[in-house]
């Protein structure tokens, strides 16, 4: 019986030495499984020290390597080490955790329940997949890559969220001098352009006037030669037409205005400029980087004091 509750005893020692044990938070980049060099620790620190330096409500985010999860699940263990760390602004619940686990391959990003409207569990998986994933390829890892793109997109979520409605754009004086402008134009050369049609209507319709009068009078002419009725002619005593000249030149008069006539070139050079003036009138109106080269150091930071996570999500890589 004795061997019995011994070797529980020894189990139980055994797997309360084995679970997980929350790591100290010693910065904003805390890189217990050493996947990145000191100078990509900086970038990185560089990186959230400017986001904090421009949020107006206090938020912080950190990051955490694992060397393992000691059989643990990677969402319990962002939750745990999330409440642990009081990450974000007491009250405000405002803080982000990024966490890799690289030797289960596991990747997840906790928020706070302060910023769950600003970056929900769909946004934080996109960010998983678009940014961190891709960078992540077994045997071609990019850590430092996939910590930062992730730091990068959580930041300017928040940094967005801050920013107050942009209010509704009002034209300017020189815009609507502008728009004013093109629409005179528009409006002068159709006006032109209407006015060089309405006189190349009138021409034309003077010129058939013309045209039906010449061929009013040649009618006239050849109904007076050939085909007049013969109480309409003057005859003499004999029934013969009374003066031959008369009919000749009648007849003089027919050719002379069956023969086309030459156009003035008054109204040639008119029309020319008409169709010029025309023609121009028809053209005449036709990701950011925060990094800076400081320090690596990263002493003081700390939890402000939030009290939990409010959703994230995780995935394998």
């Amino acid at each position: 019986m004795r061997k019995y509750i011994l070797t529980v005893a020894l189990f139980l020692i055994a797997g309360a030495a084995a679970a997980f044990e929350i790591p100290t938070l010693v910065g904003r980049v805390n890189d217990n499984a050493k996947l990145l060099s000191d100078s990509e620790v900086a970038a990185l620190v560089d990186r959230i020290k400017a986001f904090e330096g421009r949020t107006k409500n206090g938020a912080q985010i950190a990051v955490l390597t694992l060397p393992s999860l000691d059989g643990e699940s990677i969402d319990k263990v962002r939750s745990d080490v999330f409440h642990a760390w009081h990450l974000g602004q007491a009250g405000k619940d405002n803080g982000l955790l990024v966490v890799i686990a690289p030797v289960e391959r596991k990747v997840a990003i906790e928020v706070g329940y302060g910023l769950e409207a600003v970056i929900p569990d769909s946004r934080t998986m996109r960010i998983i997949d678009d940014r961190m994933k891709p960078n992540l390829k077994k045997g071609a890892e990019k850590w430092y890559v996939a910590l930062d793109a992730a730091v990068e997109a959580l930041a300017s979520d928040v940094l967005a969220s801050e920013e107050p409605p942009a209010p509704p754009s009002r034209p300017s004086g020189l815009a609507i001098l502008a728009w004013s402008g093109v629409v005179g134009s528009m409006v002068l050369g159709l006006t032109l352009w209407m006015g060089a049609m309405s006189r190349r209507r009138e021409q034309q319709v003077i010129r058939e006037r013309a045209e039906r009068a010449s061929q009013d009078r040649l009618r006239a002419q050849r109904q007076a030669l050939f085909g007049e009725a013969p109480s309409s002619r003057p005859r003499t005593t004999t029934g013969r037409p009374a003066n031959v000249a008369g009919a000749a030149a009648v007849v003089a008069g027919v050719a002379a205005a069956s023969s086309p006539r030459p156009k003035p070139k008054a109204a040639e050079r008119r029309r020319s400029e008409d169709e010029s003036y025309r023609s121009s009138s028809y053209s005449s109106s036709s990701d950011n980087s925060s990094s800076s080269s400081s320090s690596s150091s990263d002493s003081g930071f700390s939890g402000g004091g939030g009290d939990s996570g409010g959703g994230g999500s995780s995935t394998d890589f």
